[in-house]
């Protein structure tokens, strides 16, 4: 069973009442708190800096429990806005069959590399092949990227969803569970057993133009793709766009990181991560763009706007319009998607509620980068949704070799 609830905050000031407030509601709707085997909680900005308080009440509530806790740029709940500062999102479950193991990584753990990284991972899940992962990093934190890889090599196939918090605060993320809390960087919720998560991620964006060899590089500034200026690159990609698209350009030129695995002769739409270019430096010819990319990568400019992103957010749904809709849903949207793309209006909340259902629990958070699979792997990605359905599963927990 799965449920979800959400409350108007106080902005801080009694963090206790909030947290009575949720824990009220999922006991009603729970029959009791005592068989909540894992739960998440998402606070927005306003209830971010008591977030330690609120996890404290629920851990006292629900000792049982395994317990994440984060504190975004917004939440989405049942009956908040993902622009609504001030409230505080929870999804509770239980399951016959289901496991839930909350995690956390301190700062020795994640200054950690290659195989130490991966075999404390390992060691962390005692050999249980989770369904899926739950990640909430601090934007303090400068080790996602590898923390990721990690987990796909020790993981294969698990999905890793979550996002990278803007946090007023470093380190506020809370994880409890078994007798421990932490209150860190890095922290996040294993599910695994008889509760089946199926974990999309969109982003909607057209690759445009044809795929390049990025050839020299530093930071955040690409200079060559193909041995010849990006600037170069760039302006015949635009100067061959089809009249049709070029309305798309009003939210700026993409581009975007072929991920592993993948070929550019095949490769189409959700097979690159991408990023926004943010402009050009017009004395050395160079994109700037975050900093994802290194030498020998492929790399092809895309458009995106928000008629390809609704559309290809019904596209990944339409599987499951058919048979019995999902338990469930936890959505982690981008703060620059919702703003830029569709004016926050929480069309991604919107579209997954029409999916499962106005009343069906539902409940995440607005990221300032979002964490989910792309072809096999796990990556931090921008302007684009992650969301998970639950639904029971034919699924008893695997075991690692």
């Amino acid at each position: 069973m799965i449920t979800s609830c959400s409350a108007k905050g106080s902005y801080g000031r009694n963090p206790a009442e909030t947290a009575s407030a949720l824990l009220n509601n999922l006991a009603e709707k729970m029959d009791g708190l005592d068989n909540i085997g894992g739960a998440m909680l998402f606070a927005g900005p306003g209830e971010g800096e008591c977030l330690a308080r609120l996890s404290a009440e629920f851990e006292k509530a629900m000792p049982e429990a395994a317990i994440a806790a984060c504190s975004g740029s917004g939440i989405i709940g049942l009956d908040v806005n993902d622009d609504d500062h001030c409230a505080v999102s929870v999804i509770a479950m239980k399951h016959d069959g289901a496991s839930f193991i909350p995690f956390a990584f301190n700062k020795p753990q994640l200054a950690m590399r290659g195989p130490q990284i991966e075999k404390h991972i390992y060691s962390m899940f005692k050999g249980i092949r989770p369904e899926v992962f739950f990640l909430f990093a601090d934007s303090a934190s400068t080790s996602v990227h590898g923390l990721l890889k990690a987990f796909s090599n020790v993981f294969p196939g698990v999905p890793v969803s979550g996002g990278v918090m803007n946090s007023a605060t470093a380190g506020i993320n809370q994880m409890a569970g078994f007798g421990v809390s932490h209150r860190t960087r890095v922290v996040g919720l294993a599910v695994a057993g008889s509760l089946k998560a199926d974990v999309m991620l969109t982003h909607g964006a057209t690759p445009v133009g044809p795929a390049f060899t990025v050839t020299r590089r530093q930071g955040a500034l690409i200079y060559e793709l193909s041995g010849s200026a990006a600037r170069d690159g760039a302006d015949n990609v635009l100067e061959n766009l089809p009249p049709s698209m070029k309305e798309q350009l009003e939210n700026g030129l993409f581009i975007g990181k072929l991920v592993a695995g993948k070929s550019p002769d095949t490769a189409g739409r959700g097979d690159y991560v991408i990023r926004k270019v943010r402009g050009v430096d017009h004395h050395t010819g160079a994109v700037v763009t975050n900093p994802i990319f290194e030498t020998g990568d492929i790399a092809r400019f895309h458009l995106l706007d928000s008629r390809t992103a609704m559309e290809d957010m019904e596209l990944l749904f339409t599987p499951h319009k058919f048979g019995n809709p999902p338990d469930g849903a936890i959505i982690f949207t981008g703060a620059a998607r919702a703003n830029e793309l569709f004016g926050g209006t929480g069309l991604d909340a919107k579209m997954t509620r029409e999916l499962i259902g106005q009343k069906a629990p539902l409940a995440g958070a607005v990221c300032q980068s979002e964490i989910g699979p792309m072809a096999g792997g796990n990556y931090i990605h921008g302007y684009t949704a992650c969301v998970t359905l639950f639904t029971k599963a034919a699924q008893n927990g695997a075991k690692l070799d």
